[in-house]
């Protein structure tokens, strides 16, 4: 018989406000200066990677897809599909009422033909397929891309989230963050048990472009990561070569403690 045995927390604990903002890095070796023997960390989210990103094979482990999500995605003609495989994600529904920029149709569709030309390029217009997932079947089924020549485009299709997840981690070899502000689709790419795969972001993550996760995105987004801003003027795609502060004239806002 298994018994859980269920510790109560300390009675002396002192409770430290750290990493109050969701998205800036804050050195977790501050902690060490504390000479109480119990600490309660109080902090908010904690969303930057570079509080676990030594740990990411141990991270990986942690979300292996179960049994049966495993053979239901791997039987599936996206995953048995030879070809190279663009996964394009979006998120639109909660995020249009919220601070965070939903998948607009005026980025995603010249992104996945800039995506496309970028990978092309390297391996030729016949060896690229597409696979859309998101969150708004009406959405995804009214971008057009016609004009770009995938060998075959695989459509949306009603999926359940963690489907959705094991789907992109396993087999997917590029992909396309077009609302970057989702967490979901964060773990997405960062979770891809291809390590080469050429990851691609909206560079502007909410809807005045001046919310944390943008003011700290070189904390948020590793550097590998491609970032893609779309021009006002033409309404093309460029690769950004700046951060956030870089763009603005300021100074990073870094935690230097």
């Amino acid at each position: 018989m298994d018994v859980l045995n269920i510790k109560t927390s300390p009675r002396t604990t002192k409770v430290v406000s750290f990493a109050n903002d969701c998205c800036k890095f804050e050195n977790p070796l501050k902690l060490k200066g504390y000479t109480e023997k119990y600490l309660k960390i109080k902090g908010n989210y904690l969303q930057s990677y570079k509080f676990f990103d030594e740990y990411k094979n141990e991270i990986q482990r942690l979300f292996e897809c179960g049994t049966g999500i495993i053979e239901r995605v791997d039987s599936s003609k996206f995953a048995q599909d030879q070809r190279h495989k663009l996964c394009v994600h979006t998120r639109v529904g909660d995020f249009i009422p919220d601070k965070l920029l939903e998948s607009k149709k005026e980025f995603v569709e010249p992104a996945v033909k800039y995506v496309f030309e970028y990978l092309a390029k390297k391996l030729g217009k016949e060896k690229v397929v597409l696979g859309i997932f998101g969150d708004d079947q009406k959405f995804m089924k009214n971008l057009n891309f016609s004009e770009i020549p995938f060998s075959y485009i695989y459509g949306p299709s009603m999926r359940l989230r963690c489907d959705d997840f094991c789907l992109v981690s396993r087999h997917c070899d590029s992909f396309l963050m077009t609302a970057s502000g989702s967490t979901f689709a964060w773990w997405m790419a960062y979770l891809m048990k291809n390590e080469n795969a050429p990851i691609f972001y909206n560079s502007i993550t909410s809807d005045f472009g001046n919310f944390s996760k943008d003011i700290h995105d070189f904390d948020i987004f590793p550097k590998e990561w491609i970032k893609l801003g779309l021009s006002k003027e033409t309404g093309q795609i460029f690769e950004e070569k700046q951060w956030w502060y870089q763009r603005h004239g300021l100074k990073p806002d870094i935690d230097l403690s």
